[in-house]
């Protein structure tokens, strides 16, 4: 099936009156989209499912399923801008929107890539849009916007949206190189106190692997001994003892 744009079947079925068949399917399906003479856009998939618009039922939406691969071109040439894959879409024909569904792949002409689960095309502003999760590689660079983005019909430019705000990114972008506070750097002389830290670490490991000698309990003191003890205490304190250091059960030392 194809289409041009002075060939647009909704338009004719509005001049004439006739609604289209309450629904057509169509197997192995190709359309082109052609702007001003030159090929715009070519699109096909493995079955598409022509059925009436049900805010305008003398327009006709197109589901297609099985496959779907739209690749569009530069103007006036045949060099390819971008091509998008997914496995299913649907063409709104009242409200000029087409969405592309369920692994949907975009790769433009500077080798970007873009991936999400749902992707809108809208005709009238030449633009596509997603608010899903999306995974951007750009020269290398992975972006990941978590509200979705925006970008032009050939993705030259995207809008990324997230939940701290939104980021332009344009064609003469370059790669951002880390700036001196970015970059962690170690202090002069770091290494070797590493090194001394290392060292003590391991003495101490060491020493906390070598059986441990626990003190002798000490027996309880006799009476004999608490007795003793005391004396002294009082001798020392009166200056008028005479003090020997004994064995228990030791006879007391009598003042002079």
């Amino acid at each position: 099936m194809f289409v041009s744009c002075k060939n647009d079947i909704n338009k004719v079925n509005a001049l004439t009156g006739e609604a289209p068949p309450p629904e057509t399917e169509i197997n192995g399906f190709s359309m082109v989209r052609a702007d001003s003479g030159f090929v715009a856009m070519r699109m096909t998939a493995g079955k598409v499912i022509l059925e009436p618009d049900p805010k305008d039922r003398s327009m006709t939406n197109r589901k297609a399923s099985q496959g779907v691969e739209i690749i569009m071109f530069k103007l006036g040439t045949d060099s390819i801008s971008a091509k998008l894959n997914s496995d299913r879409a649907i063409e709104h024909a009242s409200n000029g929107l087409s969405e592309a569904l369920g692994n949907v792949i975009v790769v433009n002409g500077q080798n970007d890539s873009i991936m999400t689960e749902r992707l809108i095309w809208d005709r009238k502003k030449h633009i596509f849009y997603t608010d899903e999760f999306a995974r951007i590689v750009r020269e290398g660079d992975v972006l990941l916007p978590k509200k979705g983005f925006e970008a032009d019909e050939n993705f030259r430019w995207y809008n990324l949206f997230n939940s701290k705000g939104e980021i332009s990114i344009e064609d003469s972008l370059s790669r951002v190189e880390p700036r001196d506070e970015d970059t962690l750097s170690r202090p002069a002389g770091m290494e070797k106190e590493d090194n001394i830290r290392s060292t003590r670490r391991e003495d101490i490991s060491a020493q906390q692997r070598q059986p441990q000698q626990l003190p002798k309990p000490r027996r309880p003191l006799s009476p004999h001994e608490v007795m003793y003890a005391d004396t002294l205490k009082k001798g020392e304190e009166r200056g008028s003892w005479q003090q020997e250091i004994s064995r228990p059960d030791t006879n007391f030392i009598q003042p002079k």
